[in-house]
């Protein structure tokens, strides 16, 4: 994680107006750092990179609160972000098989489905924890998944 973070990985899709060096907004960069990866050692990879899309979904789309939270010390390296989207009964990361959704209850959200697998849970400290859920339908199947930032809870997790 610190080579990553010491070439500039997490910021590489943060705007620079919040300490990145993203000018706009595009997945090519991101793709092709990736594949490189990739090519090497994909495990790494996806270790290095899903902190890092962590970091750009809190840059595009996070509240300010979200933003003042989270993101200067994901960049700064002084915390690692966790990020679950596996399933157990889907065989494949493919965000469209998501289940779990997470339903707003006053003023608290609950989360009903389980995951399989969260990057980054075992090395505190693991904050925000990103879901990865589900919108309700009808919207069209590519356009139902969701990330959704939460404080990481204590373990165990609760389900």
């Amino acid at each position: 994680m610190k080579a990553g973070l010491e070439i500039g990985l997490p910021i590489l899709g943060i705007p620079e107006s919040l300490g990145g060096i993203a000018g706009e907004r595009s997945a090519m960069a991101g793709t092709l750092v990736a594949e490189a990866l990739s090519k090497g050692d994909m495990g790494l990879a996806v270790a290095v990179l899903a902190p890092g899309s962590v970091a750009t979904a809190l840059g595009l789309w996070g509240t300010d609160a979200q933003q003042q939270r989270w993101l200067a010390p994901l960049l700064a390296g002084e915390i690692r972000s966790g990020f679950a989207m596996t399933e157990p009964a889907v065989a494949s990361s493919d965000a469209t098989n998501i289940e779990t959704s997470i339903v707003r209850d006053g003023d608290e959200y609950v989360i009903n489905g389980p995951k399989w697998w969260t990057t980054g849970a075992a090395d505190p400290p693991s904050e925000p924890l990103t879901v990865m859920r589900t919108t309700a339908p009808p919207a069209p199947r590519h356009r139902q998944p969701a990330l959704f930032p939460l404080p990481t809870p204590p373990p165990p997790v609760a389900h």
